[in-house]
């Protein structure tokens, strides 16, 4: 339950690992210039789950905090690889979240508890064994 139920810790000046969680700013150029349409702020990746952007989690495993790079990934770019223009993909890597084991304190207790619906010691023996 711990491994299942971690708390993701912001950690500074770090590479991204796989199990971690990037956060990206995604540029799209043509030409050297920025195209708005084809840039994302924000962009969370969970490096576990591949479903998201799976072209894009092994270019980015290894990559440090603050780092530049370019990027092969397939975004909505079909008008302008109609004209001709291809575009360049870059992300920059702006936060990095690893995941930690929560604290077995009293709050936790408390909180798993209520998750998992335990209302009689029977029901706790079992979770004690699970958490075990």
């Amino acid at each position: 339950i711990l491994d299942e139920n971690p708390i993701w810790e912001l950690v500074k000046n770090t590479t991204l690992e796989r199990g971690d969680i990037g956060v990206f700013f995604l540029a799209g150029f043509i030409n050297a210039n920025i195209i708005p349409e084809l840039s994302i702020n924000q962009l969370e990746i969970n490096t576990l789950n591949e479903s998201v952007h799976p072209e894009i989690v092994d270019q980015i495993i290894g990559m440090s905090y603050n780092q530049i790079q370019r990027v092969d990934i397939k975004m909505n770019d079909q008008e302008y690889t109609k004209k001709g223009q291809i575009p360049e993909y870059y992300v920059k890597l702006l936060e990095v979240y690893k995941p930690t084991r929560p604290t077995l304190d009293d709050d936790f207790i408390q909180n798993v508890l209520k998750i998992e619906g335990i209302n009689n010691v029977n029901d706790f023996s079992k979770f004690v064994v699970r958490l075990l």
